[in-house]
């Protein structure tokens, strides 16, 4: 009965997240018309990663995917949230993968106080609803980093040691989880909070 009331709560401020920011319908990528998000002839100019190694993702960084990387994560295109989830669902569904749960990859205080939200937390809560599978902020980021982008690869490594601390532990017991990033480069950062992960007697965990 509770998880029903959650749910429908969840449906209702989705609802008026929609009222007061509505949707225009048109490609958020090229502007044609009739379309919700982005249009298939965009979508299909995404390039697709066919082989998949410990780390899943979708497609490169660049073109399309760029747009909407930047679009969520500078401009602030919640939209752009909704699509990349899209995406990254039909990963989870191509590879028919058992999640109990799921987790991202946190920002600093300082961070979230400037942007305004966690582009990872975005993408988590998306897919949580579009495939009904809980969140779980297990992850805290204690320290406060360059940024990844300006670094080599050792410099990225170092940079990144011991900024992540686990909490909410209990919850993670057993379980198959489910990590998110936006990004990946070099592996440092989501590999640096698959590591606290592992600490917490899961089953199993997946990165995407």
């Amino acid at each position: 009965m509770g998880k029903e009331i959650i749910k429908i709560i969840k449906i209702a401020l989705e609802a008026l997240l929609d009222i007061i920011y509505p949707y225009d319908n048109k490609c958020i990528i090229c502007g044609v018309e009739g379309f919700l998000g982005i249009c298939s002839k965009c979508k299909s100019e995404i390039k697709r990663v066919h082989q998949q190694e410990e780390i899943m993702a979708y497609g490169y960084y660049g073109g399309v995917l760029k747009k909407l990387i930047l679009n969520l994560k500078y401009h602030k295109s919640f939209i752009a949230g909704k699509v990349l989830a899209d995406l990254l669902c039909q990963i989870i569904i191509e590879k028919k993968l058992s999640i109990d749960c799921i987790c991202y990859v946190p920002i600093s205080k300082d961070s979230l106080k400037k942007r305004g939200f966690n582009q990872c937390s975005v993408l988590a809560k998306n897919i949580s609803s579009i495939l009904d599978i809980p969140v779980i902020d297990c992850l805290v980021k204690v320290k406060e980093t360059k940024e990844q982008k300006l670094l080599g690869k050792e410099e990225r490594m170092k940079n990144i040691l011991d900024a992540f601390e686990i909490k909410n532990k209990e919850k993670l017991f057993k379980k198959n989880i489910l990590l998110i990033d936006d990004v990946y480069t070099t592996g440092a950062t989501i590999n640096e909070c698959k590591k606290n992960i592992e600490k917490c007697n899961i089953n199993k965990i997946y990165l995407l």
